[in-house]
């Protein structure tokens, strides 16, 4: 074999595994991992950043792990969590349909804590923040109309 074939040969290998260990690095998904003592507005200030510089994966999984764990850290942030952050990861969503899946994901599992348990109040406040974020009213009407059958004494709670 000749030098040249070689050496053609050599850079070919080369290239292929600088493709297969770089080259696929951003197909790979990142997986986020919080850290050991989260401040839940420092996460959602860090997803505002991996949207602007493109990380749009990334921040998904920031604004579902604030949505679930914000209130455990700050308590204080329960109307924040259910109105500028809920935006915020809407806005996310119209460019990264991932995150919409997220949204709806969230919304269908506290709609199930409702109809399942007595009394969820807090599901049924997120349930009505996430269809207002999805401009869908109509499924907090057809869950209200629900309860009110339902689960009379609960529907009144939320009425009032």
């Amino acid at each position: 074999m000749s030098n040249s074939l070689k050496t053609w040969r050599g850079v070919l290998f080369f290239s292929l595994l600088m493709l297969c260990l770089f080259g696929s690095a951003p197909i790979m998904a990142q997986q986020w991992i919080p850290p050991d003592d989260p401040d839940p507005e420092d996460i959602r200030d860090e997803a505002d950043i991996d949207i602007e510089q493109g990380r749009l994966s990334l921040a998904a999984e920031k604004y579902l792990w604030y949505h679930h764990n914000a209130l455990k850290y700050k308590p204080s942030l329960g109307g924040v969590r259910l109105s500028y952050a809920l935006g915020d990861w809407r806005d996310l969503a119209d460019k990264y349909p991932p995150a919409l899946q997220d949204i709806r994901s969230v919304r269908d599992r506290a709609e199930e804590s409702v109809r399942r348990n007595e009394n969820d109040f807090s599901a049924f406040l997120d349930f009505v923040a996430l269809n207002d974020v999805l401009r869908n009213d109509g499924r907090t009407i057809e869950l209200f109309k629900w309860l009110d059958q339902n689960k009379r004494r609960f529907a009144r709670t939320v009425f009032a």
